[in-house]
C-alpha cells in the first residue's frame, strides 16, 4: 500500500432530533459534526503536511472515501475535496434489529451489544458463537462486510497519495481489524471513539503501526494513549 498514511474515522455527530427515530441514515450533522468536520480537515492538512515534506516529493491532493449517508459525506467536505462516496463503506444492515435503540450513530465506542444481549438474549448468544457469519433478520452478516469492503480496499492500495475514509463503527471495525492483523472474527470487539482518526502507516515488513488522534478538543488534536 506504499508508505503514505491511512486515516480512518467515524462521522461527525448527527441532529439529535433523529436520533431513535429511524431516520439515522439520512440524517445531517449536528453543530458539534461540524465542529469536528472543520477540526478533521485542519488534521488532514497538518498531517498531510508532515508527510509531504519527510517524503521530499512534491504534495498531491489526500484521496477522500466516505459512505453515502449524508453525515460521512458532510464530515469529510471540509477537506475542500470532493469525496468518492461507496455504498461499500456503508454500516452493517440490521435488518430489522434495532428499531429506536441501534441508530447507525453509535453512541459509544462500540455497538451496542449489551443493549442487545439485554432485548435479545437468544439472538445474541448465537452471535457470539459465530459472530463473523451470523446474520442479522433480514440484514447483513459481518462477512457481508468483509466482502463488500475489499473493493474498497483495493481502491485505497492503488492510492500514492494520503487516504482519508469517514465511515460508521461497523465498518471501521473490520478495516481496523485487517489494519492491524487481527481475526476478522474479532472486529466486533474493536473499540472506536468518536471524534478520534485512526492513523494507519505501511510498514517496511508488510504490516501496518496504528496511532490514534484524538480531535475532541478544539485546542488541537492529541495523541491517544492506546497507539499500536
Amino acid at each position: 500500500i506504499g508508505s503514505r498514511p491511512i486515516w480512518l474515522t467515524r462521522a461527525g455527530a448527527g441532529a439529535p432530533e433523529t436520533k431513535g427515530s429511524g431516520s439515522d441514515r439520512t440524517s445531517s450533522l449536528s453543530k458539534q459534526g461540524q465542529q469536528f468536520a472543520q477540526r478533521l480537515a485542519n488534521f488532514v492538512k497538518t498531517r498531510a503536511g508532515c508527510y509531504w515534506e519527510r517524503s521530499g516529493k512534491p504534495e498531491e491532493a489526500t484521496q477522500v472515501f466516505t459512505s453515502t449517508m449524508p453525515r460521512a459525506v458532510s464530515s469529510a467536505l471540509c477537506v475542500d475535496l470532493q469525496p468518492d462516496q461507496q455504498s461499500a463503506l456503508n454500516p452493517i444492515d440490521k435488518g430489522v434489529l434495532g428499531v429506536g435503540w441501534w441508530d447507525v450513530e453509535c453512541e459509544d465506542d462500540v455497538p451496542p451489544w449489551k443493549e442487545m444481549k439485554k432485548r435479545h438474549p437468544d439472538l445474541f448468544q448465537e452471535f457470539e458463537v459465530d459472530p463473523l457469519n451470523w446474520q442479522f433478520p433480514g440484514g447483513e452478516r459481518y462477512v457481508d462486510m468483509v466482502k463488500r469492503l475489499e473493493s474498497v480496499l483495493i481502491d485505497v492500495e492503488m492510492c500514492t497519495h494520503p487516504v482519508l475514509i469517514v465511515s460508521h463503527i461497523t465498518t471501521l471495525q473490520v478495516l481496523l481489524s485487517y489494519f492491524k492483523g487481527l481475526p476478522l472474527e474479532e472486529a466486533w470487539k474493536l473499540s472506536l471513539p468518536k471524534d478520534v482518526v485512526v492513523e494507519v502507516s505501511p510498514t517496511e515488513g508488510g504490516g501496518f503501526l496504528t496511532k490514534d488522534y484524538n480531535l475532541a478538543s478544539s485546542e488541537g488534536y492529541v495523541v491517544a494513549l492506546n497507539s499500536a
